[in-house]
């Protein structure tokens, strides 16, 4: 082998070599079922100032540990920095660099804290504590500074509140004005009563649509949809007559609803009942079953319900 090959064989190795030498001497997990150490490089810290807190726990894969909680480090303000996990097939250690504050003068003491684990095979409860941790904190005023409090922040004076309210107090009546002015525009216009002419009669009203129908019986006779709507007009012309003698709406008003009422009714002849409810009955069959009128009908279908309109006419207008 040549020497410059030999040298690039050295070369390649040397690396190889270091990286498992460092292998090699990577600590392992020390042994414990269940292991809690907290720690500090310093013992004097200053008021409200960060100091570095070390946290190591260890416990058996076997085990089922709480997690870690930084509200058991109280008095202390803690803020977790980095963690770091190892492990191997019987343990493994968690190390937690946190960065720590005291806001208490003197000294701050945290006794010995409890760490729980429940072993999986059997549910057991296994406890680890810390030892006692003491700590001096020194105040951070100075020799001049007298009787301020002692604060991790520097105190602000209060601000003036009244630009805020006299804005809020502007914005409310804005606000009320808009709203004035829109119900003002919304208010309904009261117009004036109108003067509203007599009604007409009952019987008068009833008697001029009834001629003006008969001028389209024989549109009515002819033709099967003209046939409908004369029949429609007459009945609803009949039943308004009977309703304003039944004293009930025309509206609401059937053929049984009408016979039941006229049997009541003194002064209503059978004849009469059953001319009325023949009348209701042909004009219903026109204008639902489009059947059309026969020659002479219209004229006879008016001629039945003019007794209905006449009965409606005022005593004083009743011929002697």
């Amino acid at each position: 082998m040549s020497a410059a090959r030999r040298r690039a064989v050295r070369a390649a190795c040397i690396p190889m070599l270091a990286l498992l030498s460092a292998c090699g001497e990577r600590e392992a997990i020390p042994r414990a079922r269940l292991h809690w150490e907290l720690s500090t490089a310093v013992r004097e810290v200053d008021f409200g100032s960060a100091f570095e807190l070390r946290c190591v726990r260890r416990h058996a894969r076997a085990l089922e540990p709480e997690p870690f909680d930084a509200r058991a480090l109280a008095p202390l303000v803690v803020e977790e920095r980095s963690r770091a996990l190892r492990e191997d097939d019987e343990m493994r250690e968690e190390t937690l660099i946190l960065e720590a504050r005291a806001f208490v003068l003197e000294r701050v003491v945290l006794a010995p804290l409890l760490w729980r684990a429940i072993q999986r095979e059997d549910g057991a409860e296994i406890t680890a504590r810390t030892e006692r941790l003491e700590l001096a904190v020194r105040s951070s005023l100075r020799p001049n500074d007298g009787a301020e409090p002692e604060l991790p922040f520097a105190p602000r004076a209060p601000r003036a509140t009244w630009p805020l309210w006299v804005a809020a107090g502007t914005l409310l009546l804005g606000v009320l004005a808009f709203a004035a002015r829109r119900r003002r525009a919304r208010a309904p216009v009261v117009a004036a009563p109108l003067e509203l002419a007599p009604s007409e009669p009952a019987h008068a009203r009833l008697s001029r649509e009834l001629a003006a129908l008969a001028a389209h019986g024989a549109a009515a006779e002819a033709d099967r949809g003209e046939a409908a709507r004369f029949a429609t007009a007459l009945a609803r012309l009949a039943r308004e007559a009977l309703a304003a003698r039944l004293a009930l709406p025309a509206e609401v008003l059937t053929r049984a609803e009408i016979e039941s009422r006229l049997a009541r009714l003194a002064g209503a002849s059978e004849a009469e009942r059953r001319a009325i409810d023949a009348l209701l009955r042909r004009c219903e069959w026109v204008q639902f079953a489009r059947a059309g009128l026969r020659a002479g009908e219209a004229a006879a279908l008016l001629e039945a319900a003019e007794p209905l309109v006449a009965a409606l006419r005022p005593p004083a207008e009743v011929a002697p």
